[in-house]
This record gives structure tokens, C-alpha cells and sequence, in this order.
């Protein structure tokens, strides 16, 4: 740390220590609000407003590292929501690849944390994470590409209904992809499109049916093959989905062996 000529440490410098030691807990503060953002766009990755909030949380650290003189903290939030730039440009879904790099990117953070602790921060160019998030426009064909498994959408407003199908869909060797609700289903498709869609028809704002009626109007998805799962079992119900286009019926409670049963008959393994 620099000092004056009496051997004492210059007013500058413990100037920039203070500021340092107050951005440190303000920033640690930052992380945690943007680790809370990314694990609802974990659980929920078809929703705007999930990926949203990781991105504004990221825009805040530009913002606030370059107030502080900490250009370095600028620098990499800019490569991060250069990240989130490319994806909405290219219409990408957060997929499990993207999403993996968006939470190396958070990690990150972390090291970044320490470093504030002691007053300087230095970005190691050659660290894994920087090199992805760099090279994230040139590698699209690989963050684009899943596994050859099988990709299904669930659709459910029941987060527990929704862990539960999840689990024996990934157990019986599936892709799974979540949304909560009828609009974020839609918004999900206009960027990927999966082997199959389980769609609950009792959800609030957008029923099962208003959005079947959506999918088989457009000609880019209308044939995506279609299951419904609901708890009603009114006959009338089952003929107005398969007149709509769906493809199957189930009612719940539903014992899962015969759900994985029905998937396969539809789409195979």
C-alpha cells in the first residue's frame, strides 16, 4: 500500500481501503440476491421474468463496480450480459447448458468477493468461466445442442406435481423442461421445440384447453404431440381434448409406469 514520505499510508489509499471494505458486504449482498434470481430460472427456465431478474441482478454489478472504481467487477458483468444478449438475439432456450455456464458465471463471484476483501480485484483471463463466457457467441452450436434424449415439456401450475413427474420422466431417461403456467409454455416454444408436451388443464389465467388451442393454431408446433393431465374425469372433458388435437389423457392421481407407458407409445424411448 502506498505511503508518504513519513512512512505513513497515504489518505488516498485508506480512502480506496474503506470504499473497498464498504462495497465487499454490499456486494457479497448482491451475490446472494442474484443466486435467489438464478434458482428460479433454474426451476423455471421458460419464464422471462426469471431470466430477467439473474440479468438485472448482473446490469446492478456493472453499475455499482464502476461507482466503487471497480472497473475490473464492470468488465465481467459485461461479459456475462453479453451472454444474456446473444440468447435473447438468437432466440435460445436456457437450457441445461446455459444455464450450467450461468452458474460457473455466479460462482465467479465468489472469488471476486475475496478478492474486495483485500482491496483489489484482478480477473484471471485464463480461469475456465471467462474463457466460456468469451467464446459463448462462437460456440452456439454447441450450447444449442442437448443430448439425444428425448425433450418433454411439463405444464403445471403445482410445483409439487410438478417435481414429482419431473423426477420419473428424468428417471426413465427424458430431457424435462418446466413451466408453471400456460404463458410461459407458450413463450418457451417460440424458442424450442420438444418431443412432447404434458399439459395440465386446470391453471389459472390460461387453462390446459385455451392453451392446446394456441399450439394447434400454429403451424410450427401443431404437431407436437400433446398428453393432458388433470384431476377432472368428466367423459365430455376427454372427447373435447381429443377433438382439440391432444394425443392422450391422463387422470390424476396416475400411476407413473403407465404414464411412461403412454409417452413411448407416442414418441418412443
Amino acid at each position: 500500500m502506498p505511503v508518504n514520505t513519513d512512512g505513513k499510508i497515504s489518505e488516498e489509499s485508506e480512502v480506496q481501503r474503506q470504499m473497498a471494505q464498504t462495497y465487499a458486504q454490499d456486494f457479497s449482498n448482491k451475490i446472494e440476491k442474484i443466486k435467489k434470481s438464478y434458482m428460479g430460472l433454474s426451476t423455471n427456465p421458460v419464464s422471462p421474468e426469471t431470466a430477467a431478474e439473474v440479468e438485472m441482478g448482473f446490469q446492478d454489478l456493472m453499475g455499482s463496480g464502476g461507482t466503487f472504481g471497480f472497473h475490473e467487477i464492470t468488465d465481467y458483468a459485461s461479459l456475462v450480459l453479453h451472454v444474456f444478449q446473444v440468447v435473447k438475439l438468437n432466440k435460445m432456450p436456457f437450457n441445461s447448458r446455459v444455464l450450467e455456464l450461468m452458474w460457473q458465471s455466479i460462482k465467479y463471484l465468489e472469488i471476486i468477493a475475496l478478492q474486495l476483501k483485500r482491496g483489489k480485484v484482478t480477473i484471471d483471463d485464463s480461469n475456465a468461466t471467462l474463457v466460456k463466457l468469451k467464446t459463448f457467441e462462437n460456440d452456439l452450436v454447441h450450447y444449442n445442442s442437448e443430448s439425444e434424449k428425448k425433450k418433454i415439456l411439463l405444464v403445471d401450475d403445482d410445483p409439487d406435481i410438478l417435481r414429482l413427474v419431473e423426477v420419473v420422466l428424468k428417471r426413465s431417461g427424458f430431457n424435462v423442461v418446466t413451466a408453471k403456467n400456460g404463458a410461459d409454455a407458450l413463450s418457451y416454444l417460440q424458442t424450442d421445440q420438444p418431443s412432447m408436451i404434458l399439459l395440465d388443464v386446470a391453471m389459472p389465467g390460461m387453462n390446459g384447453f385455451e392453451v392446446l388451442s394456441q399450439l394447434k393454431a400454429q403451424p410450427n408446433l401443431k404437431s407436437v404431440p400433446v398428453m393432458m393431465l388433470t384431476a377432472r374425469s368428466q367423459k365430455e372433458e376427454i372427447i373435447k381434448a381429443i377433438q382439440m388435437g391432444a394425443q392422450n389423457y391422463m387422470i390424476k392421481p396416475f400411476d407413473s409406469k403407465e404414464l411412461i407407458t403412454r409417452i413411448k407409445k407416442i414418441i418412443g424411448d
